[in-house]
């Protein structure tokens, strides 16, 4: 999640090259189509609606039916010229807006703090890496807190490109992508689901809203009672409100088809950050 006041002057920023297209397109236009005249139109429905000219006097002229293409441009001039006004205003708005706000924006005033006085402080709004920080040490404490130790560590005969020791080659790919992306992950981490301790693959800090999201890579899908035991094990995690697309992310791979790095990347580009 990016500090609201960068994500406001990120879309000031947007906002203002979308000004200064709409500003090009609408002198390109008017440099070859302008009219001086204006659109009167009356009439209570589309149907019986009449469409006239303004001219000067003023003196209003009924366009036809058949002369609709002179309306579409008479109209089309209008809308522009009342673009170009609109972006006059909305410019000094800007720059006025710039001028008034303040070099630190209220959502970085506790990052500007040393970390000392942060730590007396119970901010209003954290950001990312505090917040994950955060998130962080509280895996920690549970982990140090809990009774359930890591299962079969004789299993661990991977290495991430971090050191840290993982079960499978495709969890090296995983995990390789979450440190790459800058995600905060623990491995294995122990979670109550339904009154049983389970360790899934990775539990995931997602930045964007604050929330852990669990990884279930199932790698052995030619197994029938792996299979059985990974619907099992989905259907835990469902009546628990963890969800696919939702909080969990799951991937699959058999004999044949293997996991690739690419997928996981995308996986973790989509639902991680």
């Amino acid at each position: 999640m990016d500090a609201y006041s960068q994500t406001l002057l990120t879309f000031i920023k947007e906002y203002e090259s979308f000004l200064n297209n709409a500003e090009k397109k609408a002198k390109k236009w008017l440099e070859s189509h302008d009219h001086e005249t204006r659109l009167v139109i009356r009439g209570k429905s589309k149907r019986s609606c009449q469409i006239y000219e303004v001219l000067p006097g003023p003196h209003y002229k009924y366009i036809k039916k058949s002369d609709i293409r002179k309306a579409k441009g008479i109209a089309q001039s209008s809308y522009y010229k009342n673009i170009l006004r609109n972006i006059q205003h909305e410019r000094k708005a800007i720059a006025a807006f710039r001028r008034a706000f303040p070099a630190v924006p209220s959502d970085q005033v506790y990052t500007e703090y040393m970390p000392d006085r942060r730590a007396l402080v119970n901010p209003i709004y954290l950001p990312d890496t505090e917040a994950a920080r955060h998130w962080k040490e509280k895996m920690e404490t549970e982990k140090k807190n809990s009774n359930f130790a890591q299962p079969y560590p004789e299993g661990l005969t991977q290495t991430t490109e971090n050191g840290e020791k993982v079960r499978s080659k495709s969890e090296v790919i995983i995990a390789n992508s979450l440190a790459r992306h800058g995600v905060m992950y623990e491995y294995e981490h122990p979670l109550i689901l339904n009154n049983r301790p389970i360790f899934p693959d990775f539990t995931i800090f997602r930045a964007s809203t604050r929330e852990t999201i669990y990884w279930e890579h199932f790698g052995l899908l030619d197994n029938p009672v792996y299979v059985s035991n990974m619907l099992e094990k989905i259907a835990n995690y469902s009546r628990a409100n963890i969800l696919p697309g939702k909080n969990l992310i799951m991937t699959f791979e058999n004999g044949e088809h293997k996991f690739r790095s690419d997928i996981a990347n995308l996986y973790v580009e989509s639902y991680c950050q």
